[in-house]
């Protein structure tokens, strides 16, 4: 597995958010999420129902897990025998190729 996100971006160096659109989100729907994200962030708000994941390493490969959906310590994706519970986080998108997932842990809380 590789570490994903490791000093190779702005957002490495801040305590911040970091929001990825792909290609086909309306613009409507960027503006609602950046705008939304800044109000909740400036009023130390947020909406409750939202959880918040935080992304650690990458599995290669071509694998399609259930995104959002827990994989165990111990499971075997492929030939990767997993060390620690995790959550997929854009399994099966097309433009990560040979990647089967982010791997990311819940969050309690933002701040």
């Amino acid at each position: 597995m590789k570490e994903f996100g490791k000093n190779t971006a702005l957002i490495d160096y801040v305590n911040g958010v970091s929001l990825e659109f792909n290609e086909n989100t309306n613009i409507n729907e960027v503006s609602n999420v950046i705008l939304n994200t800044i109000k909740n962030l400036t009023e130390k708000k947020r909406d409750k129902n939202k959880e918040i994941f935080l992304v650690k390493e990458i599995i290669p490969g071509n694998n399609i897990l259930e995104n959002f959906k827990l994989i165990k310590k111990n499971s075997v994706i492929g030939d990767i025998k997993i060390k620690g519970d995790f959550y997929p986080i854009l399994s099966g998108e097309k433009n990560y190729n040979n990647i089967t997932c982010l791997m990311a842990k819940k969050l309690n809380r933002i701040y």
